[in-house]
């Protein structure tokens, strides 16, 4: 799933350790030790594969031999399994330096400014360019929502829109081509609805892959391991992403065993915009309508007051990363 690629530097910062990176089974891994000493995080507390670390700002749950950690209670879908080698238990640099780093340090986030603009989309099911691309998209009620978020309090003076209206299907170049033209910056979230095979409705978020990470549905190809343009919104996508699922997911209710989490997909629409953009699955349980879930005003209602919430959060953590540069 993951070549060997990172942007986390390894040069010393005053008052913090050095980086010391070691390669096992091809891929560069740093001891968790110093990650928490790195963000001045507690030492992690065992029980057996079972850590724990926090600050009282982040708490951080992962297990060795698990893909899954868990920030501030969002599930994080990492692209390799917390290891122990020698006694040591060690974390992939990759999925430090492209899934936690950006939430434990958004003040350090390139370019991360406040968005002047949400872009409400919905995209079809299937996250490989051969399935989705060619395919259209029937619309749900978006704006609808867009004028609930627009009637909502807003603390960073966003505006909202749709990339498409009721009544036909749209393309995903249309789509794309709405983004294009929006006022920037603008952050995409595109809500797909996705019929599922399991007893309960999970929700699940989705940021383009690094370079060097594949889609979750396939092994790794030799074009994964090429940066893609969107590729220079790694970290916005993923403050994005954690930022959004965490109040979506709150104000539909879906308790932690219903949470999908955060991963990476090289969706087409991932793919092709030019914005930062993210993806909300709603999966729903089996035999179940997945569109139906914001069928009622109630659902919509919590949509638009998940969206808001996590567009505002987001926002001001934009705005002290403006201030610390």
């Amino acid at each position: 799933m993951v070549l060997l690629a990172s942007s986390l530097s390894l040069t010393a910062e005053e008052g913090r350790p050095v980086w010391e990176p070691k390669q096992i089974g091809g891929r560069e891994y740093l001891a968790l030790d110093s990650v928490t000493a790195f963000y001045g995080l507690k030492p992690f507390e065992w029980k057996g594969d079972e850590g724990t670390t926090g600050n009282g700002r982040v708490l951080v749950d992962l297990q060795v031999g698990s893909t899954v950690l868990s920030l501030n209670r969002v599930r994080l879908n990492l692209s390799t399994p917390v290891i122990r080698e020698e006694g040591v238990p060690y974390l992939s640099r990759m999925d430090l330096s492209k899934m936690m780093d950006p939430v434990l340090r958004p003040g350090q986030i390139e370019g991360f400014v406040p968005f002047k603009t949400m872009i409400l989309d919905s995209s079809p099911a299937g996250r490989t360019v051969e399935d989705a691309a060619k395919r259209e998209q029937v619309p749900w009620d978006l704006e609808e929502v867009v004028g609930k978020l627009q009637g909502l309090e807003k603390s960073g003076g966003y505006d909202a829109m749709a990339t498409f209206g009721e009544g036909r299907p749209v393309s995903l170049d249309e789509r794309l081509q709405v983004i294009a033209n929006a006022a920037k910056p603008a952050l995409v979230v595109s809500v797909r609805f996705t019929a599922g095979t399991g007893d309960e409705a999970v929700l699940r978020t989705w940021c383009l892959s690094p370079a060097g990470v594949s889609d979750p549905d396939r092994e790794l190809q030799d074009s994964d391991s090429e940066a893609l343009p969107g590729n220079a919104n790694d970290a916005i996508n993923l403050a994005a992403a954690m930022a959004i699922h965490g109040t979506v997911k709150t104000r539909l209710g879906m308790v932690d065993a219903r949470d999908g989490g955060v991963g990476w997909s090289r969706d087409p629409l991932l793919v092709r915009s030019a914005s930062p953009t993210i993806i909300v699955e709603y999966v729903s349980a089996k035999g179940l309508d997945p569109s139906k879930v914001f069928g009622s005003e109630a659902g919509r209602n919590a949509l638009a007051a998940g969206l808001n919430e996590g567009l505002n959060r987001l926002n001001r953590s934009a705005g002290q990363a403006e201030g610390n540069r």
